[in-house]
């Protein structure tokens, strides 16, 4: 356990960073079972009119993915279906993963809500979210 805490330390984290903090630990431990789940890895970024999220969807088509944007909070979610007749066969190695994928993001600044742009390509999602403008300081008259 000692070398855990060395490498990751016993600092206080955000909690957007406990995914990635576990998941690190889980490619550092268990390089085979991080191996199988490539999906859902995301970056976020801003600039001074918008944030940006970019999530890695291999896999996945344009159809089987939502997206939902609900006070602050960021909802990706994916839904791959296993077809009927891969369910029948009689597999020797099974690593492709079927089923509903979830992630919520809490995002660190404020957006406005109609002004939101998604679009897929090569399995990665681009998400661009308009920021709130911050209002200037204004003299405030005293009568």
């Amino acid at each position: 356990m000692l070398p855990i805490l060395k490498q990751y330390g016993l600092r206080r984290i955000r909690p957007q960073e406990h995914f990635n903090l576990l998941n690190s630990m889980i490619e550092d431990f268990l390089p085979e079972v991080s191996a199988c789940v490539p999906v859902g890895r995301l970056d976020m970024y801003e600039d001074e009119q918008n944030l940006y999220v970019e999530a890695e969807l291999p896999g996945f088509s344009r159809d089987q993915i939502k997206l939902t944007l609900e006070d602050g909070t960021l909802h990706l979610e994916a839904d791959r279906a296993e077809g009927e007749d891969e369910a029948k066969q009689n597999y020797y190695i099974r690593e492709r993963s079927f089923g509903k994928w979830y992630r919520t993001i809490s995002l660190p600044v404020a957006v406005q809500q109609d002004e939101v742009a998604a679009g897929f390509e090569n399995g990665v999602l681009k998400i661009t979210l308009a920021k709130q403008q911050q209002k200037k300081s204004q003299q405030i008259e005293i009568k």
